[in-house]
């Protein structure tokens, strides 16, 4: 969380534990490990052992590469005296939805038996769900970081007696 004179802004992003080329160098050495490994299978006679790892190697790279760009995701949240601005997307702004600050606040659906717990902003229009990437403890990070911000917060299920 960002607090400026004029605005906050509250940027979301998961967790990642490598960054892009640090995936890369791991896809590059796994390959080659299997690579290796097959070829000399396949110097041995067994030349099965090539299609299936070139497979192998084909499939790792598209899912490294794939949960790599996923990683990516990122909501950037910027609240002044006016109105809320939702910023999202992956290397680029993909979305944008404005809110009136008066009318905005924000939607938490606290579930039981540790369910993820869920964020939505919204007003009386529109609605914008909120770190569906993110893990229930960042999730509760967001939460107070929204609140600390100055939005109103309100139980999905309101209606309910506790």
């Amino acid at each position: 969380m960002v607090t400026n004179p004029d605005n906050v802004e509250i940027t979301l992003t998961p967790n990642r534990s490598l960054t892009t080329v640090q995936t890369q160098w791991v896809v590059f050495a796994v390959c080659t490990v299997v690579f290796i490994i097959a070829l000399f299978w396949s110097m041995q006679g067994a030349f099965l052992v090539l299609p299936f790892a070139g497979l192998d190697i084909i499939l790792f790279a598209y899912f490294m590469f794939k949960i790599n760009q996923e990683s990516l995701r990122k909501q950037l949240i910027t609240i002044d005296d006016d109105k809320v601005l939702i910023q999202s997307g992956k290397k680029d702004i993909e979305q944008a939805l404005t809110f009136s600050r008066p009318d905005t606040y924000v939607v938490v659906a606290e579930q039981k038996e540790r369910k993820p717990l869920g964020l939505k902003l919204s007003d009386s229009h529109s609605h914008f769900e909120l770190g569906s990437f993110l893990t229930n403890q960042d999730k509760i990070e967001a939460r107070k970081a929204l609140k600390l911000a100055g939005l109103r917060e309100m139980n999905e299920q309101w209606w309910q007696h506790r």
